[in-house]
């Protein structure tokens, strides 16, 4: 049996193993409530199941062929260990990607695969960034999976609709709307929280709304200064935070612009053709991300002035030739995915 395994608190995979899971007509295996109970809403047509956090190295071993998850094979190892010697069985993994941004180029990030033996890449952009990095090799499979949750929301697309207008009803109203999703503060130093988060709101004119989907690794942080942004940003009525509120694709639907940085949701924005906006982070450049070259970027100088954001709308024509040619780049389209799966099982 295939399963998709999403282990522990990770809830920006759920957006990623979900679509796949129900495309593929699998099941996925969760151990957290939370998480149980968002894809139990969120995910359309989808099997998932809870089980106990002691008890889901068991259960994959008992049930599982093939597992396919977000986490390194060298990290699921460690969740099958205690009941190896039990079973007499390895089951085979498969690694799926969570986001194809440009972080993890420097650091060390990607060469967690190195020992895998079937990895899923959108594309060309994600191979090419790890035959540089050396992590392919003759005995690994690569499996091009292209937009699949573009596809599945396509496929979902009025049980999406109806589910922004009951959760979200403010993406609905006829006014500019923004949306900021910037990604979390890592190592190298990849978000625009730290410079902008605070200034962003203020860019805003009276009729224009502002959403924010901060990264959950960005809220797990224990930072009372970042809080009391939140705090005093939550009083503004042009101002909506999303929470609890897992897929990526009926949010880009809605919108009028897509504000970001790093983050991988800005290649998902791609999709949608619509005007786009950059926030550098201190010390990043143009050159630092190809996605940049697709909107106009800002630098830490920006101001509270209302009159920022236009530049967006202005010069967006120009840059839809350059979004079309980076979203080709990065996604690859595969019809025989399942086939190519079974065969990966063997």
């Amino acid at each position: 049996m295939i399963v998709g395994l999403l282990y522990g608190e990770d809830i920006h995979h759920l957006d990623h193993l979900a679509p796949l899971c129900s495309l593929l007509n699998v099941p996925l295996i969760v151990n957290d409530e939370k998480i149980y109970a968002l894809s139990k809403i969120f995910y359309p047509n989808l099997s998932v199941s809870l089980v106990n956090t002691f008890e889901v190295g068991y259960y994959l071993l008992e049930n599982a062929k093939l597992i396919i998850s977000c986490l390194a094979k060298s990290y699921l190892e460690l969740i099958f260990f205690p009941y190896s010697d039990l079973f007499k069985k390895k089951v085979k993994t498969i690694w799926c990607p969570h986001g194809n941004s440009d972080k993890g180029l420097k650091s060390i990030y990607f060469e967690a695969l190195v020992n895998e033996t079937c990895i899923l890449v959108y594309g060309e952009k994600m191979l090419d960034v790890l035959k540089a990095k050396k992590i392919t090799s003759p005995n690994m499979k690569v499996i091009k999976i292209g937009n699949y949750r573009k596809r599945y929301y396509e496929k979902h697309i009025f049980h999406y609709q109806n589910l922004v207008e009951k959760h979200l009803p403010s993406l609905k109203e006829d006014k500019k709307k923004y949306l900021y999703a910037p990604t979390w503060e890592d190592d190298e130093s990849n978000s625009s929280v730290p410079l902008f988060f605070e200034k962003v709101a203020k860019l805003l004119k009276i009729s224009e709304i502002l959403f924010i989907k901060l990264h959950p690794n960005t809220l797990k942080k224990e930072d009372l200064k970042l809080q009391k942004i939140i705090w005093e940003l939550e009083e503004n009525p042009q101002v909506h935070f999303i929470r609890d509120f897992p897929p990526i694709y009926p949010i880009l639907d809605n919108i009028s612009a897509y504000l970001g940085d790093f983050s991988s949701i800005g290649y998902d924005a791609l999709s949608f053709k619509i005007p786009m906006g950059f926030l550098l982070p201190s010390g990043k450049t143009v050159e630092n991300s190809k996605l940049f070259s697709c909107g106009i970027t800002f630098s830490s100088k920006i101001s509270a002035n209302n009159t920022y954001l236009e530049k967006i709308f202005k010069n967006a024509k120009s840059f839809t030739s350059m979004q079309d040619e980076l979203y080709q780049y990065n996604f690859s389209d595969n019809e025989n995915l399942k086939e190519d799966l079974l065969q990966a099982c063997e």
